[in-house]
């Protein structure tokens, strides 16, 4: 990989360009074969001594335009204008470089292609592909790209968690890939020895969270805070899958391709969680974005959701299933109980949110009401880690439905006694939760 490179996407797309190019002057080539020749313009150059110099052009970028609606047909077309397209960087200097594109790919192609066509062209003195050439013309597009936007990326380690091999938009500007340890080395040499044990080798650590983006040149474009946004989505990600996902336990910037910064990730989302590792479902990914946005809400209002959700990551971290039971009932009862109606309006109200039927009330009422025992001297003694575990599905349940609810958790209190009295229904948002068989 060249230094150059900002993302793991950046050699794939060299790759699928150059084969475009070599398949394009395949083409042209048998043309000019066939007698079709490319034309020359003739410039006059004035010597210091003696009669003026006279030099033949080719005029390449025509011959390339005019031929382009038989090269877009090209099967490599297509694939180099997907994973250009990927980019986000090169995909906004193309927009910038053809205002006038009726969209990306077109973009793409007038502003990206053509050009290494052309430069390539030039640099061969005709449609011999060379490889050197190509390189230069390359480094020459990354470097423009570089002159009309700031690139940024950020990369996280992800751990606790399986996914099938595709991206995930997570929201926020944060996605969600498979990563190769192989290119992980060469994209981001500085995250070597800062990775979690085993990353890239466990079958529960092999996921990262990526940040990827282009910000136009100036003071005003400064760079996100790529730390608090991978948080939002681990928390997220958490509260809709369960189990032990985490992320870091650092965070790794670029700004141009050139390294920022390593930083260190909120304690939140890095704790060495119990709990076997998560499948992330794809059917998942738009209630992970909506909570993204919502957690993000909680944060700036610092009302008692965002205080909710701090106290839930923190209790969560417990080893002790009872500990972790007794944190985390206290971490949702301000959001249940805001009007300090007592333990019973707190299991109670949990029952009606989290549960299905009868059957997962009075799981949930129990469970919930069990807590007692566990601090309580002398009380009888209870299955403490089975207890954690409905007690954490439901605390999920419940900050899904306070984010989704707003930031007036007294109206949520209210609306949970409606369900119990059978006046209104139960909040389907809850549905997209994974919760634990009991």
């Amino acid at each position: 990989m060249t230094s150059a490179s900002p993302s793991l996407r950046r050699p794939e797309a060299r790759r699928a360009v150059a084969f475009f190019v070599q398949a394009a002057f395949a083409r042209l080539q048998a043309e000019v074969a066939d007698g079709d020749e490319v034309e020359y313009a003739l410039d006059a150059r004035s010597g210091l001594r003696g009669p003026a110099l006279y030099d033949y052009r080719p005029l390449f970028r025509r011959y390339v335009e005019r031929r382009l609606p038989q090269l877009v047909r090209l099967p490599d077309y297509d694939t180099a204008v997907a994973v250009l397209g990927a980019d986000p960087a090169i995909t906004a200097a193309a927009r910038d470089g053809a205002p006038d594109a009726t969209g990306d790919a077109e973009a793409l192609r007038d502003a990206m292609l053509v050009p290494l066509l052309v430069g390539a062209a030039e640099g061969a003195g005709g449609f011999d592909f060379d490889d050197e050439v190509f390189e230069r013309v390359w480094q020459r597009l990354l470097a423009t790209v570089a002159e009309a936007q700031r690139a940024f990326t950020a990369f996280a380690p992800l751990v606790g968690a399986t996914a099938p091999d595709v991206a995930f938009d997570l929201g926020d500007g944060v996605a969600l890939r498979r990563v190769e340890v192989e290119a992980l080395a060469d994209a981001w040499p500085e995250s070597q020895g800062l990775l979690p044990d085993r990353y890239g080798v466990a079958a529960d650590r092999r996921l990262a969270l990526e940040i990827d983006l282009a910000l136009p040149r100036g003071r005003s474009a400064e760079p996100p805070d790529a730390a608090r946004r991978i948080a939002r989505a681990v928390l997220a990600l958490r509260l809709v899958h369960g189990g032990p996902v985490a992320a870091g336990p650092c965070l790794f910037e670029r700004v141009d391709w050139s390294p920022r910064a390593v930083r260190a990730l909120p304690a939140s989302v890095t704790q060495d969680l119990a709990g076997d590792p998560v499948r992330l479902e794809p059917s998942r990914a738009p209630l992970v974005r909506a909570l993204v946005e919502r957690v993000r809400d909680a944060e700036g209002s610092g009302g008692a959701v965002a205080v909710a959700l701090a106290r839930w990551g923190a209790a969560s971290a417990a080893h002790d299933p009872g500990e972790r039971a007794v944190g985390i009932l206290q971490a949702i009862e301000p959001l249940l109980a805001p009007d300090g109606a007592g333990a019973w309006a707190v299991a109670m109200r949990a029952a009606a949110l989290c549960g299905n039927g009868a059957g997962e009330r009075e799981l949930v009422a129990g469970a919930l009401l069990a807590v007692q025992r566990i601090v309580r001297p002398g009380a009888p003694p209870v299955d403490a880690e089975r207890v954690a575990r409905v007690v954490d599905d439901s605390a999920r349940v419940v900050l899904v439905a306070a984010l989704e609810h707003g930031v007036d958790v007294a109206s949520l209190a209210d609306l949970l006694d409606g369900v119990l009295l059978g006046a209104r229904p139960r909040p389907q948002v809850v549905g997209g939760v994974q919760r634990a068989a009991a």
